[in-house]
């Protein structure tokens, strides 16, 4: 066994409420205590909310039967797959997400990334929030609370935050110790009402419709189904990064894709079968008419609870992505000010109403981006076999080697225009059409074609480079570099705030 996997093995657990020391900085390799147990827990945890609900929903009302929606939902979750091999590059890059992927598209490059990032992040933790804050309100008059009110409905948002926050500003041992706990009740609450339901299902119901417009239809219904795992790309490998460098990458891409998109699964189930028996245009009503009363209540606490499990490593995330837009704040500090503006937004989406329309439209077109930037930059994870210099990272000025043309990769950028491009032409979405897509009577193929087509874009351009003696013996540095590696956090800031 390696000295610095036995080493980080040995290592002392973090406490889970203790303010975690680290932010956008590297992980010492004697620090990497998490476990794939753990990792397990928590993607398993943070899978089970009510999105992956709503996605098996979409597969019925756009008239398939519930064999056809089914296969979509399986389909659309084997993106998993992709997102588990993502993952590996959390440990091996020891740093966040929006961190080693200046490697990809140059530090300068890379901040439209952040920005867009960062935004959306903020759009999930309001739209998490809604969602939890709307099922507490519905599960108020199940125990007797009639018309709760709008007070009700702000300390509710107000509530959410502040469990959020609360977990997410302690850090990563704190998310590990509530989504432990989260996972199993969650799973056991969905697989009961799952349970309960599944006799009543109508597996043969559904429009009548030729092989052909089934076809389309199913390519829509896998394409909003695989925006489930995708939406993961651009912060899911962070939180991994206490897992040991040397753990294999096997191990880490079965055991995500099999917790995540096991759970994934299961609940695209549950809402498809819910949507066969029952009205779910409000995923959150619906389900009353199908349910006996204790169990539609069990149902709320879990879409409250499955909510919360998801936004605590959301708004985590989004304290990494500002520290790497430049914010020169703390992890702990930048986590709270992600928190407050997140509860500035909800808040005002619930008052204005009509904003939560462009809020959820935005959210649903990232995956134009999104699929394309996974593309980029595992690709170039590969290609430099999973080795990023710590320090060089953190290096904003031309004396990095990450720096490349004026502090960007231009091979970056041209793959992930490539892909999105082929996305926009390819996708069918309920408030936009691609060419391709209506040329070939409504099949969207974008969910197949966008990643692999950057992916493909990034190797051409870049292998020679990346696989050069030069990049080797780069590489070879980098790995031996990681293992003496013990910046903080602090001076990774003023490194930064001196190189920018």
């Amino acid at each position: 066994m390696p000295s610095e996997l036995a080493t980080s093995a040995a290592a002392p657990q973090q406490s889970a409420f203790h303010v975690e020391k680290h932010g956008f900085d590297f992980i010492p390799l004697n620090e990497r205590t998490m476990t794939l147990r753990q990792a397990a827990l928590f993607w398993a945890g943070t899978q089970a909310n009510f999105v992956p609900v709503s996605l098996g929903v979409v597969a019925v009302t756009l008239g398939l039967n519930l064999w056809q929606a089914l296969i979509s939902v399986i389909i659309g979750c084997s993106f998993f797959a992709y997102v588990g091999v993502a993952c590996v590059a959390g440990p091996r890059a020891g740093v966040p997400t929006l961190t080693f992927t200046r490697s990809a598209f140059g530090p300068k490059g890379n901040q439209p990334n952040v920005a867009l990032t960062w935004a959306a992040l903020v759009a999930f933790e309001a739209l998490n929030t809604i969602l939890a804050a709307l099922a507490i309100l519905a599960f108020l008059p199940v125990i007797g609370i009639a018309d709760p009110g709008r007070t009700t409905e702000v300390l509710a948002v107000l509530a959410v935050i502040g469990l959020s926050v609360a977990v997410a500003a302690l850090g990563h041992a704190a998310m590990i110790w509530l989504q432990r706990i989260a996972a199993v009740i969650l799973v056991v609450a969905l697989i009961l009402v799952l349970a309960t339901t599944l006799g009543g299902a109508h597996w043969a119901d559904g429009q009548s419709l030729d092989t052909g417009h089934v076809l389309a239809l199913m390519t829509v219904a896998i394409a909003a189904n695989a925006s489930g795992p995708l939406a993961y790309l651009f912060c899911s490998p962070e939180w991994f990064r206490y897992l040991p460098r040397d753990v294999s990458a096997r191990k880490v891409s079965w055991t995500l894709f099999a917790s995540g998109g096991g759970v994934a699964v299961l609940l695209g189930l549950l809402g498809a079968e819910l949507a066969s028996q029952v009205d779910m245009s409000d995923p959150l009503a619906g389900p009353k008419d199908a349910l006996p009363v204790a169990i539609y209540a069990v149902f709320l606490l879990a879409a409250v609870l499955g909510t919360l499990a998801n936004n605590v490593p959301t708004l985590y995330s989004a304290g990494l992505t500002l520290q790497a837009l430049g914010v020169p704040i703390s992890r702990f500090f930048a986590t709270v000010l992600n928190a407050v503006i997140a509860a500035g937004v909800t808040l005002w989406v619930l008052a204005s109403g009509g904003f939560l329309d462009s809020l959820e439209t935005f959210a649903s077109l990232l995956v134009v981006w999104l699929g394309p930037f996974g593309g980029v930059y595992v690709s170039d994870a590969i290609l430099r076999r999973w080795r990023w210099d710590p320090s060089d990272l953190h290096d904003r000025s031309p004396r990095g080697q990450y720096w490349g043309h004026s502090g960007w990769n231009i091979a970056g950028w041209i793959a992930l225009g490539s892909g999105m491009l082929t996305t926009v032409v390819t996708m069918n979405s309920v408030i936009y059409v691609g060419p391709v897509a209506h040329a070939l009577g409504g099949t969207d193929l974008s969910w197949l074609l966008g990643l692999p087509v950057s992916a493909a874009v990034y190797v051409a351009l870049s292998a020679t480079r990346l696989r050069s003696p030069d990049a080797e013996r780069l590489g070879v540095a980098a790995w031996h570099k990681q293992q003496t590696e013990h910046e903080s956090e602090a001076e990774v800031l003023a490194r930064e705030r001196q190189s920018s």
